[in-house]
């Protein structure tokens, strides 16, 4: 497990509560990187619980955020055959609205 900070933007995001009623929220967001003389542009899939899935919901998509969390890397598969990513918000700021870039 590693702890990551980054601002991203959020692309896309679907809400739902926990059989205890915790709300949910999961979807995917963007994050810029500098690599090879640019900056790249690189999807994320995340997921949050509680108090950081408020505030993810209410900004909405296109908003801003500058997350903490937990990174999860996943190894190859027969099903997925590249490394694959899950980022677990466990706190977010909102730093910017919907025309804003990450």
């Amino acid at each position: 497990m590693n702890n990551a900070q980054l601002k991203v933007r959020i692309d896309s995001l679907q809400a739902s509560h926990t059989t205890d009623g915790t709300l949910m929220v999961s979807g995917e967001a963007s994050f810029k990187y500098y690599d090879r003389g640019g900056f790249q542009v690189r999807p994320i899939p995340f997921q949050s619980y509680g108090e950081a899935a408020v505030t993810l919901n209410n900004s909405g998509v296109g908003a801003i955020h500058v997350v903490s969390g937990r990174l999860n890397i996943f190894k190859p598969n027969d099903a997925n055959p590249n490394h694959r990513m899950l980022l677990t918000v466990e706190r977010t700021i909102v730093v910017g609205g919907q025309d804003a870039s990450p």
